[in-house]
């Protein structure tokens, strides 16, 4: 997501220190301050982070599994099934965010998507698992 034009945007124009230095209006501290789309930098960032953390610690969970292997096959196989479960809940912890983003700042239709979609992913993971163990 890239950040609104300082000229065309009141919010950044009344601070000079932003309006004249994008690496300054892109730093961490600042985040969400003068974000005139209501915080979605901070959003996105929150995001990046836990997508990339996410998968960091799925790779780990894989390494970790292919390395017990040969020597402990009960423990790889639950190490490489948790390593999938992170990669499986990734994009629904990301929905969350979304959904708590989006009534936090009481942008209403954006929650209802994002909570429908939600709601489908789980009913189809509660199906796939009910349909699955009969």
């Amino acid at each position: 997501m890239s950040l609104p034009d300082p000229a065309q945007s009141p919010e950044l124009a009344q601070s000079p220190e932003l309006a004249q230095s994008p690496e300054l209006a892109q730093s961490p501290e600042l985040a969400g301050a003068a974000d005139p789309t209501g915080g979605d930098l901070v959003l996105s960032r929150r995001i990046a982070a836990l997508l990339r953390s996410g998968t960091v610690v799925a790779a780990v969970l894989f390494t970790v599994g292919a390395v017990l292997l040969p020597v402990h096959e009960a423990a790889a196989r639950w190490t490489l099934a948790a390593g999938c479960v992170v990669l499986l809940l990734l994009p629904v912890v990301r929905l969350v965010l979304m959904t708590d983003h989006f009534v936090r700042i009481r942008t209403g239709w954006l929650a209802a998507a994002s909570l429908t979609v939600l709601a489908l992913v789980v009913a189809g993971a509660l199906t796939g698992l009910l349909l699955g163990s009969g």
